[in-house]
Order: structure tokens, then C-alpha cells, then sequence
């Protein structure tokens, strides 16, 4: 296969495998296919401003603690609460800092407040006591791991793995009450006595009871996070209705692929065959984005499709002052190859200089920014990404490939005969 036939057949591969790529993020793997590939845009967690949800304020209560020491609390505080969301499915929960002792709770999708208060709010500590209730043998500290299970004989029971010191504990405890019960509390309440019958020094215990399996996960939820270190005050919840409105989303998704159109257009009207060549590395960058957002488990926001349409922008951009080279150097009379790469290298320090110069933003605003902020700065960071390999690395490709096949006429890439003439 010669370079012209190998060059027309990459481009039409990759125009298929990208409407195709396309199609299956949209509707996912039809049924009857052995692969089960699910839509990932409906796959993409949406934010509080696009599908509403629970908004709680807390009030970090610092009685006792030394000021030095406030700061680490409530960050302890802040991890605490977020192993809680995330265990029991919130993953796409924020938790923000208000002030110097308020945290921000913001759960998308959620509409039952006290559910939510379940998840966030008890103090769980766990507390093994001797048979008379009355002596600590160990604590949540000594816990290592806690997982919800079931077995035929206990029916759900939340298994303990202890750490080596939580070992060592709990087989003293184990042989000093063989024949005993030992009492598991959790916030002051038994929850369970079971009976010692021998010495246990695998560091393994069993939580058991009439437990459904709800409980026994909600349990072990409390447990693997651990207590919280200072006492919370809820102050204010709310439950908050999406910023766009029901369907709006829809309307601003069509508005969004109308620009993108126009865009399109554009390039292809101005640039004639290097637009059309970026109107497809575009289209991959979409591709790409989607696939992003459902891989890293994003959650979209406004803030954050602001931030995608900025890195669009910045694609565009990057492909203009590229082609405005490349046209330059057709001007001067050389011939198109040479014209493609000289083009491409005089604009490639420009090019990376600006998306390197946002991208030093983009990492100072996800470090030290919050909610809203970072959203916009992680799609931004994403889009700056995928620009640079799109629209540098894989136009230049497309760019290669046409020039093999042939088409070398300047008017093709916007550029008059006459001009070259009279350059």
C-alpha cells in the first residue's frame, strides 16, 4: 500500500472509529453485542446547580481544644465526614471549608434530610466494655477495618479486622472473660453482648444481632470512618433545587452543540481542508472529554461546563494561529509540506506557552479553591489536556495525511494563487 492509499485509509478509519466511539457514549452497547457498554453521558454525576439535592451547614464546636489545634480538628472532621459519604455511595459530594470553624455539606441528587443527617451526624463511638458495662477494653481507634456480611447461622453481622495493638487487646480481653459476655456500645447504646467461649488472638470479631442488611452496612459505615473529633452543630439545611431548572440542562446541552456547529462552520468556511481537519480533531476532543469526565468520575457543574467551553475555546484558538503560520509560509512560495511542518513549529512555542501559562492557574485554583472553583478548574485542566493532543499532534497528522494524498492546491488551505504570485 502506497503513502496516498495508507493516508485515505487512516482518515476514513478514524472518522468511523470516531462517529462509532460517538454513538456508543451516547447510547451505549446494544443488547444483542458481547459487550456490555453502558451511555456514559447519562453515566455523568451532575452537580448541585444541575440536579439539586442537600445543602448542610456545621458548626465545628471547639470547647476544650487548644487554638493551635482547631485547624487540624476540623480538617479530621472534614476527612471523617467525607469516608462517610463515600462509603455509603455519595461519591460525588462536596465537603468545603466556611470560615475557620464551619464545614459545607452539599449532596447532589438527595432529597431526604434526615437520611442525609443518618449518613453525616452520629458520633459513633465504638466502645467494647467488660461484662459489667463499666470498663473500656477497646475502641474504635483499635479497629483497623469494618465490613458488612452474612452468613446463614448469624444472618447480616458486621465483620472487625484490629490493628496489632486492637490485637493484643482483644485477646487479653477474650481470655480474661472466657464464659462472659463483653459489650459492644456504640454512642452509649449496646448494641451487641456476645458470649466469649474461648481466647481469640486472630484480632477478628463479629458484631452481632437482629440486624437487617441496611443496618449492618450503615454500621459498618460508622465503624471504618471512625468518631468524629470534635462535636458538630448543625446549623442549616436546606434542600436545594437545581440552578437551570427542570429541562434546562437539555436546552443547554442542544445551545452548546449549536456554537459547537457554528464553530465548525466557521473553520471550515475560513480555513477550507485545515479547518475541515480540525472540525474532526474537534470532534474527538469531544469524545475524549466525555470519556474523561465518566472515567475520572467528574462531577459536571455549571462551573464546570464553563470550564469546557473555555479549553474549546483555547482549542480553536490554538489551531488558528497554526493555520495563519502555515498560510504564511505558503505566501513565501514554499511548497505545502514544508509549509505544514514550518507552520506548525513557529507556532507550537506560542501555542504551549498559553495553554502552560493557564494550566499553572488551573492547578493554583484546584489546590486552593473550593466547590465551584474547582469544578471549573478540573474540566479546564482536562480540556487544556486533550486540546494540546488534539488539536497540536493530531491535526498535524490529518494535516500529513491529506498532503500525501495529494491535495496540494493553496486554495485548499485558504490561500488565493494570486497572493502566492505577488508574495
Amino acid at each position: 500500500m502506497n503513502k496516498k492509499k495508507r493516508s485515505i485509509f487512516y482518515l476514513i478509519l478514524t472518522v468511523l472509529v470516531t462517529a462509532l466511539v460517538g454513538v456508543v457514549q451516547i447510547t451505549g452497547m446494544p443488547l444483542w453485542t458481547p459487550w456490555e457498554v453502558v451511555p456514559m453521558i447519562g453515566e455523568i454525576e451532575l452537580g448541585l446547580d444541575l440536579q439539586g439535592g442537600m445543602r448542610v451547614v456545621y458548626q465545628a464546636d471547639f470547647t476544650g481544644l487548644e487554638v493551635e489545634d482547631e485547624a487540624a480538628s476540623l480538617q479530621g472532621a472534614m476527612d471523617v465526614l467525607r469516608t462517610r459519604l463515600d462509603t455509603a455511595g455519595y461519591t460525588e459530594a462536596t465537603i468545603t471549608k466556611q470560615g475557620n470553624d464551619q464545614i459545607v455539606v452539599e449532596v447532589p441528587g438527595v432529597g431526604d434530610a434526615n437520611e442525609l443527617s443518618d449518613v453525616l451526624m452520629a458520633p459513633a463511638v465504638l466502645e467494647f466494655r467488660d461484662p459489667d458495662g463499666k470498663i473500656v477494653l477497646l475502641t474504635g481507634e483499635d479497629v483497623e477495618s469494618a465490613k458488612a456480611l452474612y452468613s446463614p447461622d448469624a444472618g447480616y453481622f458486621v465483620s472487625l479486622d484490629f490493628n496489632e495493638e486492637g490485637k493484643k487487646k482483644f485477646a487479653d480481653a477474650t481470655s480474661k472473660y472466657v464464659g462472659k459476655t463483653i459489650n459492644i456500645y456504640l454512642d452509649e447504646e449496646c448494641i451487641s453482648s456476645p458470649n466469649v467461649k474461648e481466647t481469640i488472638a486472630g484480632g477478628e470479631a463479629m458484631i452481632t444481632g437482629d440486624f437487617t442488611l441496611e443496618q449492618v452496612q450503615n454500621l459498618a459505615n460508622l465503624i471504618q470512618s471512625g468518631a468524629l473529633p470534635i462535636p458538630l452543630n448543625e446549623i442549616a439545611i436546606k434542600n436545594v433545587g437545581a440552578t437551570l431548572g427542570a429541562g434546562s440542562l437539555e436546552k443547554t446541552l442542544i445551545a452548546g452543540l449549536i456554537a459547537i456547529a457554528i464553530i465548525f462552520l466557521f473553520m471550515l468556511l475560513v480555513y477550507r481542508l485545515p479547518g475541515l481537519m480540525a472540525d474532526l480533531a474537534l470532534a474527538i476532543y469531544l469524545v475524549l472529554m466525555v470519556w474523561a469526565l465518566y472515567a475520572f468520575d467528574v462531577t459536571l457543574t455549571l462551573s464546570g461546563i464553563a470550564g469546557i467551553i473555555l479549553s474549546i475555546g483555547m482549542a480553536v484558538d490554538a489551531n488558528v494561529v497554526i493555520f495563519e503560520r502555515i498560510k504564511e509560509e505558503l505566501l513565501l512560495g514554499r511548497s505545502l509540506k514544508n509549509s505544514i511542518e514550518k507552520g506548525f513549529n513557529n507556532a507550537i512555542v506560542a501555542v504551549l506557552d498559553a495553554n502552560i501559562t493557564t494550566m499553572i492557574a488551573v492547578i493554583v485554583l484546584a489546590i486552593f479553591g473550593t466547590g465551584t472553583v474547582q469544578g471549573f478548574a478540573v474540566t479546564l485542566g482536562i480540556g487544556i489536556v486533550l486540546s494540546i493532543v488534539t488539536e497540536v499532534i493530531i491535526v498535524r497528522t490529518f494535516l500529513r495525511w491529506v498532503c500525501n494524498m495529494g491535495a496540494k492546491n493553496p486554495k485548499l488551505y485558504g490561500v488565493k494563487l494570486e497572493e502566492v504570485k505577488n508574495a
